[in-house]
């Protein structure tokens, strides 16, 4: 029996999608999120509310009003009820509600860790005349031992979901337990905002346009491989010459993609990955510098201190002492 083309396009375009839901599920094993606090931000009509720079990645949701996001890097974004926001680690951004009138608008600093049970939480979009009311907050998302999952986000993501959408459903059960706090509401936003985190996910590896242009390594099985082997033998002794074979790569090829979905170069990688898990060693176990030196791929306990104090301006046993 022949198949048409249209058949084995639908065939093909099924065992992809089917592939990018494996290693998504696999990625989401490994994911520890850490959400911080979230403040409630009130900006009211004519005024410009500033935000940033953060060492985290921020988040924003838009529980009612309407107004727009601005960075200086970066289009502008309209906001309404139920925009959500990652702005990228360390970006200075801005929310304005434009008045009626060509005033120049009111700077203000107004965004301040919310209260559980604050009453501008749960407002709805009727309860607000002008302005606006933001549910904000930071957020630290870890792979493996990779420090933050966001450090690799070029640009800002942003959605604009419907009131249908999960991700709106997520965060309005965010405002709801904010607004009416009881045992365990630290845990249960923490588990929502993952809820949230992977609904993002989900769009934005199957994105032409996505700005997480990293995780075309999801779709690459090559690359998907010689990253978990990296995380999972950081002491190997890796060059660019066998990470390549592995691949199936030649040198440049290999190079070139990897630097296009990681914004760094493979060897660049391989060094994070082993002063993060030198990091987690030496704060969580009594294993001797040498010890830790020698698994992780180091001739010498020179050279792993050299490169420990290099990479965190530390030497390994200050940052043991005072972590």
């Amino acid at each position: 029996m022949r198949l048409s083309l249209d058949c084995i396009y639908l065939l093909f375009d099924s065992a992809l999608k089917a592939l990018t839901m494996l290693t998504l599920d696999k990625l989401c094993e490994h994911l520890q999120i850490i959400v911080k606090p979230f403040a409630v931000c009130s900006v009211r009509e004519g005024e410009q509310l500033m935000l940033g720079p953060r060492e985290e990645a921020t988040v924003h949701y838009v529980v009612a009003g309407r107004g727009s996001l601005s960075f200086p890097e970066f289009s502008e974004f309209p906001l309404r009820p139920g925009s959500a926001i990652i702005a990228p680690t360390g970006s200075m951004h801005e929310v304005r509600v434009p008045s009626n009138n060509d005033e120049v608008p009111r700077l203000v600093r107004r965004c301040e860790p919310a209260a559980i049970g604050l009453a501008a939480v749960g407002k709805k979009p009727v309860d607000v005349e002008s302005g606006m009311v933001i549910l904000c907050g930071t957020v630290d998302v870890t792979y493996h031992y990779l420090n933050d999952f966001y450090d690799y986000l070029p640009a800002p993501i942003v959605i604009q979901a419907s009131a249908e959408d999960p991700i709106s459903r997520a965060f309005e059960e965010i405002v709801h337990e904010m607004a009416s706090p009881r045992p365990g509401t630290n845990a249960m936003l923490s588990a929502l905002f993952q809820q949230c985190f992977i609904e993002i996910l989900r769009r934005q590896d199957r994105s032409d346009a996505s700005p997480m242009k990293w995780l075309a390594a999801l779709d690459d099985p090559k690359l998907n491989a010689v990253v978990d082997d990296i995380i999972d033998n950081p002491g190997e002794n890796y060059n660019l010459d066998l990470l390549a074979h592995r691949c199936a790569m030649s040198r440049t090829t290999f190079a070139k993609r990897f630097h296009s979905a990681f914004g760094r170069s493979a060897m660049d990688f391989v060094r994070e990955i082993r002063m993060r898990k030198a990091a987690k060693l030496l704060s969580q176990t009594d294993e001797p510098t040498k010890s830790i030196a020698g698994r992780l791929g180091y001739a010498s306990r020179s050279n792993f201190s050299h490169a420990f104090t290099e990479f965190f301006g530390v030497a390994p046993a200050k940052y043991r002492q005072s972590h």
